[in-house]
């Protein structure tokens, strides 16, 4: 088998590169160790144990056996995999894969490896398709599996590659008896219990009944479709630039006006990527999921919507923030205000656009200064106040004389700026005002003039609150 073209091509990896494989004990991997190893590549062969079947140990003692007769020295790792997937609250094969995964790379990790090659070949890929479409995926499914993956949840700089996609089972099975490679037969691969069994065993031989070369149909679909979605992810990879997207303590924010101009396809392709980029590990996010999100963006009313697992999406302000469900996205830590101006009577408790409310109270009679720790409750000098309260956005240019400096005025979007409020926040962020100009600027600082002092008769108390739950 030519081996080299392939690996060079389209595995994109040197000659004589350092690989780790991974060796089951059956006739594919040990014959990609086998075709490695003679190719002049620098091999690690690494076994799995599951431990979910007797006897599994004999796939090791196989592996062991044949890579000591090739000079190898296989390396071993094993864990609970039941136990795993228990707590992870994942399916067997699910779990299984992800601790093998774990395993390979980790080992690519410390012998500085140029990837991790598994023995997918050209029947899994039929399987892996239609597996696919059975379950309703869209083009990144119907694609099948590349023979490099740059990046994944398990490594984002080391790729697994797959050399031999191009090769059918029975290949493979014949390598190993011409080359007196010894392999193992997996019992659980004749079980039908299995979805993937069923595909092989029942599916695909009625499919071949209709067409005799329906394999074959498919692998050159598949060819097509990873041409298709390469375009396409170049295209995705541009809009996603043009939106400009935000990561800010561990939230992911997206122009939503960007989104919404955007054609349908090309939309829901860059709202996967954005999610799969930020969570490699989520396997659950189908169309189902992606259809929940489109809409969030597209409602003008709604503005929370849960996804899958762990994952939520909030709409405020323009920005579709994407996060976990125990994160609140940057523009909740702070308080926010729509366009028209709200008049403050004295007392009032008024709700914001956020989850945040305004509380104002009275303190009549002599007070003394009052200092607090919380930057969103202050005191101001009730006589000091100039005409009517209320509420507004921040003007261009603005300026005030803040607390401290004596008289001379800074511009509001230094005093921001000093105070680390983030950029996403500014536009809305509410100053309380009288007619004089900017009072407070709650988290920031209170106009000098309106600071509470041994002269003061009157105290009049505002305090900023943020709600527990939101949306």
């Amino acid at each position: 088998m030519e081996l080299n073209k392939i690996l060079g091509s389209e595995c994109k990896i040197p000659p004589g590169a350092v690989i780790v494989v991974g060796l089951s004990g059956g006739a594919d991997s040990m014959a990609l160790t086998h075709l490695l190893h003679t190719n002049r590549y620098q091999v690690i062969p690494a076994h799995f144990a599951h431990g979910l079947r007797e006897n599994s140990m004999a796939d090791a003692d196989a592996a062991s056996a044949a890579c000591a007769q090739w000079g190898l020295q296989l390396r071993l790792g094993g864990a609970d995999v039941q136990t795993y997937c228990r707590e992870k609250h994942k399916g067997i094969e699910e779990g299984a894969r992800e601790l093998r995964y774990f395993f390979l790379f980790a080992l690519a990790k410390h012998f500085g490896a140029q990837a991790v090659a598994v023995a997918h070949h050209a029947d899994d890929q039929v399987e892996t398709i239609l597996m696919h479409f059975i379950r309703g995926a869209g083009l990144s499914g119907l694609k099948g599996m590349p023979y490099r993956n740059a990046t994944s949840q398990f490594s984002s700089d080391i790729p697994l590659i797959r050399p031999l996609l191009s090769y059918r089972h029975a290949e493979l099975v014949n390598y190993c008896i011409e080359n007196q490679i010894k392999y193992i037969e997996d019992p659980s691969n004749q079980k039908d219990t299995f979805f993937r069994n069923r595909l092989r065993h029942q599916i695909i031989p009625l499919l071949e009944e209709e067409n005799p070369a329906f394999r074959q149909a498919v692998l050159r679909g598949s060819i097509s479709l990873q041409a298709d979605h390469a375009w396409l992810e170049s295209q995705v990879k541009e809009e996603a630039q043009n939106l400009g997207l935000m990561r800010m303590d561990g939230c992911i924010g997206i122009n939503r006006m960007g989104l919404m101009a955007a054609e349908r396809g090309l939309r829901w392709n860059t709202l996967r990527k954005i999610i799969a980029d930020n969570w490699p590990g989520l396997r659950d996010f189908d169309m189902e999921a992606l259809q929940r999100l489109d809409g969030l963006v597209l409602d003008p009313v709604r503005n929370t919507v849960d996804l899958v697992e762990h994952i939520k999406a909030t709409s405020l302000e323009g920005i579709l923030w994407l996060h976990r469900d125990d994160q609140l996205p940057p523009v909740l830590f702070s308080p926010q205000i729509g366009m028209e101006e709200r008049n403050l009577e004295i007392p009032c408790e008024i709700e914001l656009e956020n989850g945040w409310n305004l509380v104002i109270e009275v303190e009549p009679g002599e007070v003394s200064s009052i200092r607090t720790a919380d930057p969103f409750e202050v005191w101001l000098d009730g006589e000091s106040l100039l005409g009517r309260l209320f509420l507004r956005r921040k003007l261009p240019g603005e300026k005030m004389s803040p607390l401290g400096l004596q008289g001379h005025h800074a511009r509001l979007a230094d005093l921001f700026i000093n105070a680390h409020i983030a950029k996403t926040v500014r536009q809305a962020y509410p100053l309380v005002c009288d007619e004089g100009g900017v009072v407070w600027i709650p988290g920031v600082t209170i106009a000098d003039r309106c600071r509470v002092s041994e002269n003061s008769r009157q105290a009049i108390h505002l305090r900023f609150n943020r709600k527990k739950k939101t949306g």
